[in-house]
């Protein structure tokens, strides 16, 4: 498993946030009013999801969901690299949450970024309905700064857990000397 640092991050992010501008103005000159129905469609199927109600099936959804949204641009390199840095962005928490716990609930993990992800794709939902380009772009934009915001915080949550683990590790040296 590739481990990655916050600079290779801050590049996912940058790639993600760049592409942004260009996968908007190629979904609205691009896409077809039958894949505007397919989204909604999908959309329609996790529009009410929520903590009490969420189901594992729900993710694969939202993946679809999204997959739909980037075909629709009708151009494979845009939907290759988005999904490249959306991917190495899910292994990098993924590998920083398995070093604080452990053993990870890839179940609870995949409900937890669902979740997290609700709001947002609320407002590219309606973006993409009303094929405007500035605000699909500004969803996008937001999705790849909110995603920046949670990789700081397990990295921040995984440098403290490092941290006792090293400081532990110190008191225990310095009991047996």
């Amino acid at each position: 498993v590739k481990i990655f640092s916050i600079e290779q991050i801050n590049d996912l992010i940058d790639v993600r946030l760049a592409l942004s501008q260009l996968t908007a103005r190629l979904f609205v000159e691009r896409s077809t009013s039958s894949e505007l129905k397919m989204i909604s469609d999908i959309f329609e199927r996790i529009r009410n999801v929520n903590e009490d109600n969420f189901a594992d099936s729900d993710y694969i959804t939202s993946l679809q969901f999204f997959e739909v949204f980037l075909r629709s641009t009708q151009n494979e390199r845009v939907y290759f690299l988005d999904r490249e840095a959306w991917q190495q962005m899910r292994v990098f928490k993924l590998f920083l949450e398995h070093r604080i716990a452990g053993e990870i609930d890839v179940s609870e993990f995949n409900r937890m970024m669902f979740l997290q992800g609700t709001k947002n794709r609320m407002l590219l939902f309606d973006a993409l309905s009303e094929k405007k380009e500035k605000l699909i772009f500004e969803a996008l934009q937001q999705a790849a700064l909110k995603s920046k915001q949670r990789a700081y915080e397990t990295y921040q949550k995984f440098l403290g857990h490092q941290h006792a683990l090293w400081s532990t590790a110190m008191i225990k040296r310095a009991q047996k000397a």
